[in-house]
């Protein structure tokens, strides 16, 4: 948990190895993409948490479903465009059999973070 965040007691529902009903602590949730993101503010809004004063959420990819969520999400914006057309070509290459050998190097593509109102900022200690 973030440093000066409050702890919420929540009745758990049994996943990530709590027991039905155990109490548990929250304050961040990071999740692999928007997709668990959104769920996760779904699941805080029914039971009763407020985003982002109990409960910071943030996504991964920036879908356009990101900036119209309740609150909007942060996240960490990727380009899927120009990561779709770089494996586009390698397969391309792939099925023409020009890359017969051993696949090309490691293409590593810039990321963005996008701030929105499903994150409190970290309090000093």
């Amino acid at each position: 948990m973030s440093p000066g965040r409050r702890p919420a007691a929540v009745a758990g529902r049994g996943g990530h190895g709590q027991a039905e009903g155990e109490r548990v602590e929250v304050g961040d949730a990071e999740s692999g993409n928007e997709q668990l993101a959104l769920g996760a503010l779904h699941a805080a809004r029914a039971l009763g948490l407020a985003v982002p004063a109990q409960l910071s959420v943030t996504g991964f990819d920036d879908i356009p479903a990101a900036a119209t969520a309740d609150p909007p999400l942060t996240t960490i914006r990727q380009p899927l465009r120009e990561r779709g057309q770089a494996i586009g070509t390698l397969i391309a290459a792939l099925i023409a059999g020009v890359a017969a050998g051993p696949l090309p190097p490691v293409t590593e593509f810039g990321t963005e973070l996008v701030v929105r109102a499903s994150t409190a900022p970290v309090q000093p200690k």
